[in-house]
C-alpha cells in the first residue's frame, strides 16, 4: 500500500462517520458519477463496420460471416433490414478460426482443413 492510500485510510478509519463516499465528496468526486463515466466494457459490442476496421476485413466478408453463423452475431430485423452487432470476443475467436475461409462454399473449407 502507498503513502497515499495508507494516509487516506488512516483518515477514514480515524474519523467517526466518516466514509470513503464522505471523503470523496469532500475532494469533489462522485463515486456513483465517476463509476458510470470511467467504466469500460471489457468486451465490447461492434457494428458491421467497427469489425471490419477491427478484423481488417470487408463488410461483405463480415456480414457473409455473420449470415452462414461461422461468425457468431446478435441480429436486429429482418431479410434484407438485417442489422448485426458482435463481441469483441466472438471476432476474435472468427479470426482465430480462420476468418478468410467465412465466405467460401462448405465443400471448399472441408477441402482445405482437410490439408
Amino acid at each position: 500500500m502507498n503513502s497515499i492510500t495508507s494516509t487516506i485510510k488512516s483518515i477514514i478509519e480515524n474519523t467517526p462517520g466518516y466514509t470513503l463516499d464522505t471523503f470523496l465528496g469532500d475532494m469533489g468526486i462522485s463515486l456513483t458519477n465517476f463509476r458510470s463515466e470511467h467504466t469500460v466494457s471489457i468486451d465490447p459490442w461492434y457494428t458491421v463496420a467497427q469489425a471490419d476496421r477491427y478484423c481488417n476485413k470487408s463488410t461483405v466478408t463480415i456480414r457473409r460471416a455473420a449470415k452462414a453463423n461461422l461468425l457468431k452475431s446478435n441480429k436486429k430485423g429482418q431479410n434484407k433490414g438485417v442489422e448485426f452487432s458482435f463481441r469483441r470476443s466472438w471476432l476474435d475467436r472468427w479470426m482465430l478460426k480462420g476468418a478468410p475461409l467465412g465466405y467460401l462454399q462448405k465443400e471448399t473449407k472441408q477441402e482445405i482443413k482437410a490439408i
